[in-house]
Order: structure tokens, then C-alpha cells, then sequence
């Protein structure tokens, strides 16, 4: 619920959240589930922020006397700066700033819940193209023992990304090039 209303940004009607939250249920009138559901998030949340969920007759919404921000708002907004700005090191703090807030998949074995679908695969692109502007800008450095780190990890998520798998060799070439030349 709290996601849904997060990513919505505006009013939903009960009807709405029961058909999405569970689309099981086959009277979407029927808001009992809904009801509760509201009941037990507001009693956890009633210290932290009362009234997170301010409703009327149009539906349930987050209380516009609170800012909430959830990591993909944020790496939306970030992305927008990185893609106006001109200046290497200022892009690149903003591309290892918004590479932080990916801590996993989003909605994990959540997909069966049809709304989460289409921001969980723009979740995953937007995070395709930071990632590969990220070890863009550091191969202009030619810091490859970050490059390298970077990918590793993206590697796991972005599995099959040429972009990501040219920048691992790469930095893998070089590091171990470097290695030995040392020796």
C-alpha cells in the first residue's frame, strides 16, 4: 500500500488499491482488507508521522504535509542533473550518488502484483543507463579498479549488458596488467 500510494502521487480510490494490493478479491466494494491493512500501517506509524494517509471521498493519498521520497523518486531526480550536467567530476559524484540507492531488486518476488510491473522494468533501465554513464566517466579517468568494482556488482543485476561486460574486461585486462608489471 505504502508504495503503491508512494508512486501514485495522488489520490486512489479504495476500490483501486483493493483491485491492485489484491487482485483476488473478485468484489472490489469489498474494502475490509483495505480497511485493516490502513488500520495496522497507521498504528505503526503513528509515532514516527501521524496521519501519513489522509483520505476523503476522492481516496487515500500520503499527507501533503509530508515529503516522502522513496529511492526511485530520487534516482529520477538525480538522473535528470546528471543528464543536464556538463561537468565531469559534478556528474560523476551524481552518478555514484544515485548508483548508492540501488539496493537491490525492486519489489523483490513481488512481480505477480501487475502495478509493480511496469515501475519495477523502468527501476531496472533507468538503472541500466546510470550504471553504464557511471563506467563511462570513470574510463575517462581510466580508474579501473573502481570501473571494476562497479561493474562487478552491476554484473549480477544487469546480467548479459554488453556495456557492463566490455568495462569488466577492460578494467580486469588492466588491473591484472598492471599486476604483473609490478612483479
Amino acid at each position: 500500500i505504502i508504495s503503491f500510494l508512494a508512486l501514485k502521487g495522488k489520490p486512489v480510490p479504495g476500490s483501486t488499491l483493493v483491485e491492485n494490493i489484491w487482485p483476488k478479491i473478485k468484489d472490489t466494494s469489498d474494502t475490509n482488507p483495505l480497511r485493516s491493512a490502513l488500520y495496522q500501517m497507521r498504528s505503526k506509524f503513528q509515532f514516527l508521522c501521524p496521519n501519513i494517509i489522509s483520505s476523503n471521498e476522492q481516496g487515500y493519498w500520503f499527507n501533503p504535509d509530508y515529503r516522502v521520497e522513496v529511492d526511485t523518486v530520487l534516482v529520477e531526480e538525480l538522473w535528470k542533473k546528471i543528464s543536464e550536467e556538463k561537468n565531469h567530476s559534478v556528474r560523476l559524484a551524481h552518478l555514484k550518488q544515485a548508483a548508492k540507492l540501488f539496493r537491490g531488486y525492486l519489489c523483490d518476488n513481488k512481480l505477480d502484483e501487475p502495478w509493480m510491473i511496469s515501475y519495477y522494468h523502468t527501476y531496472i533501465s533507468l538503472f541500466a543507463q546510470i550504471m553504464t554513464n557511471l563506467l563511462d566517466e570513470l574510463g575517462k579517468e581510466k580508474n579501473y579498479v573502481s570501473i571494476h568494482k562497479y561493474a562487478s556488482c552491476t554484473s549480477t543485476v544487469l546480467t548479459g549488458n554488453s556495456k557492463i561486460c566490455f568495462w569488466l574486461t577492460v578494467a580486469t585486462y588492466f588491473i591484472s596488467g598492471r599486476g604483473a608489471a609490478n612483479e
